[in-house]
């Protein structure tokens, strides 16, 4: 059983030290990956990657990317992003 934390106030609330540190995320990635949503959402609609796509289609694309960023080819695309996004699907 996890603990509690006691504030100030008298509120108490679940200890968050098994939670994950999404704000952590940099602010840098966060908004390359922001970027990249952003053209998604341009060219698709704003959140037509909710609406799901294939395991093995995310799969493609990122190890795709990933070729891609290795190689050092089609350096004006962001790569790094793309995975991210792919690992979100």
């Amino acid at each position: 059983m996890s603990e509690s934390r006691k504030f100030d106030t008298g509120s108490v609330r679940e200890d968050d030290k098994d939670k994950p540190l999404v704000n952590h995320l940099d602010s840098y990635t966060r908004l390359r990956v922001g970027t990249l949503l952003r053209k998604g959402a341009n060219k698709y609609d704003k959140g037509n990657w909710k609406l799901g796509q294939p395991d093995e289609t995310a799969l493609e694309s990122l190890h795709r990317h990933l070729a891609y960023y290795e190689e050092g080819l089609l350096p004006d695309e962001d790569h790094l992003s793309a995975i991210i996004f792919n690992v979100q699907l």
